[in-house]
């Protein structure tokens, strides 16, 4: 999909602003994209929005079971993780 794309590419600009809206826009287009919600969960992160950044990760996690997608929803629930251990390192 075209925007989500360059909602990636934003992101790996480290533009999170940018890549949230475009993210979002991918989202009104196709709500079950498990994969934006997780992304908009690491920008919003990033730019400081922790607890808002975990509640889209658990969205996504959610999402990708709801679908049936087993392999994303495991992978989520350690990149979830992953970020928590790091927010926990940060302190």
């Amino acid at each position: 999909m075209y925007l989500d794309q360059v909602a990636s590419s934003y992101n790996a600009l480290e533009n999170y602003d940018k890549a949230i809206e475009y993210y979002k826009k991918t989202l009104s287009l196709c709500p079950d994209n498990f994969h934006a919600l997780f992304q908009i969960g690491t920008c919003l992160y990033r730019i400081g929005n922790r607890e808002s950044g975990f509640e889209y990760m658990d969205k996504a996690i959610s999402k990708a079971l709801e679908v049936g997608d087993q392999e994303f929803h495991k992978q989520y629930i350690a990149e979830k993780k992953a970020w928590m251990e790091f927010n926990n390192n940060e302190k």
